[in-house]
């Protein structure tokens, strides 16, 4: 997918009260992909911080596109701490 595309993006929406996924969209992702990716999202609780979620990603997402999954939900948990910080 990176390959191809050079970009992979998630969007996340989050409850600011409670810090938790409700839910996200991915890009040039198969649509049998995102739904799987959002089974693992929705309900996380980013205050748990991300060493779960990555480590539920390596474990079931098991595609070439795996790491870029991880950095650009990383890239997207940053941009929303700093927003509300």
């Amino acid at each position: 997918m990176y390959e191809k595309y050079k970009y992979a993006g998630i969007v996340l929406e989050i409850e600011q009260n409670t810090h938790i996924v409700i839910d996200v969209e991915f890009t040039v992702i198969t649509d049998l992909t995102k739904k799987f990716l959002r089974k693992i999202f929705i309900g996380y609780d980013l205050t748990q911080g991300l060493d779960e979620l990555i480590r539920l990603v390596k474990k079931h997402y098991l595609a070439p596109s795996q790491q870029a999954i991880i950095v650009a939900m990383e890239a997207a948990v940053q941009r929303y701490w700093n927003s509300v910080s």
